[in-house]
């Protein structure tokens, strides 16, 4: 009989404080420098002004934008704990704005993303530079798991319609999960009913902006859990969340990233501009 049989697990912190850590941890003395709201990128630039430092973060853009903003062209110069209240504020454009600030400042002196292993070379070289975090786990997610006499291959769900991700389907199967979904995607409802009897799940990090993903990690108790994409902060805690591995980006060139995002692009930034790493929790 296991030493702890009949001991109560550490209760894990409350899924809806995630806003309120990730709060916790970019408060810093930065300023705004640069705000770009691109068509699918909201990128900022922070400065530290004591050492003129400098961080860059990004979060997934809304899909629907107001017209007026009253707050556009008056962000920059501002403090970065100024902002971080967006975090918990229900008006999309503010929470983006807010993550992207947040992931400037927590990019800055953080021995996490130097742990992290970038994709390696011939991963990158056999699919779509965005896709590379599916290409990097595919050897696990081919694995079959022993049912009896039978094997079962892993029940593998991915939130989220990523550009191109139907050219994997001949290496491993996959469920997609999508709020606008096409084809055999299951609509945002499914997700009660498909997490839970998962074995591997990619959420999105852009969950985090429209306040899905405490219910998404809520539902993948049960599975090994990926947390992906720029907008993902870098950060220990998910593990208590229950994350299992992080797919964020490194950025390699702010002003790249910048350029890009102002001109509309989307998977694009994934070429040079940021640098998907991974690591274990």
């Amino acid at each position: 009989m296991p030493e702890n049989a009949g001991l109560s697990s550490p209760a894990k912190p409350a899924l809806t404080g995630i806003y309120l850590l990730i709060a916790e941890q970019a408060e810093s003395s930065c300023i705004i420098r640069d705000v770009t709201m691109g068509l699918a990128w909201t990128c900022i630039q922070v400065e530290d002004p004591a050492t003129g430092q400098l961080g860059s973060g990004l979060c997934f853009s809304p899909t629907v934008h107001d017209r007026n903003i009253p707050w556009s062209g008056t962000l920059t110069g501002k403090p970065v704990n100024d902002l971080l209240p967006w975090l918990q504020s229900w008006h999309a454009t503010e929470t983006a704005v807010a993550i992207a600030a947040a992931n400037a400042v927590l990019s800055m002196n953080n021995p996490m993303i130097g742990q992290a292993t970038p994709i390696p070379t011939p991963v990158r070289a056999i699919t779509d530079s965005n896709l590379s975090v599916f290409q990097y786990f595919a050897p696990r997610l081919r694995e079959t798991t022993a049912q009896g006499s039978h094997s079962q291959k892993k029940n593998v769900t991915i939130i989220g319609r990523y550009p191109g991700i139907d050219k994997l389907r001949s290496q491993f199967d996959f469920a997609i999960i999508e709020q606008n979904p096409q084809g055999n995607d299951y609509p945002a409802v499914a997700a009660d009913y498909v997490l839970p009897d998962s074995d591997w799940v990619f959420i999105t990090a852009s969950s985090l902006f429209n306040k899905t993903l405490p219910h998404l990690l809520s539902l993948s108790q049960n599975a090994e859990v990926v947390l992906m994409g720029p907008t993902m902060p870098w950060l220990a805690q998910w593990k208590a969340y229950g994350v299992d591995h992080l797919a964020g980006v490194e950025v390699k060139d702010y002003e790249l990233l910048k350029r890009i995002a102002m001109e509309g692009g989307g998977t694009r930034i994934f070429d040079e501009a940021v640098e998907y790493r991974v690591l274990g929790l």
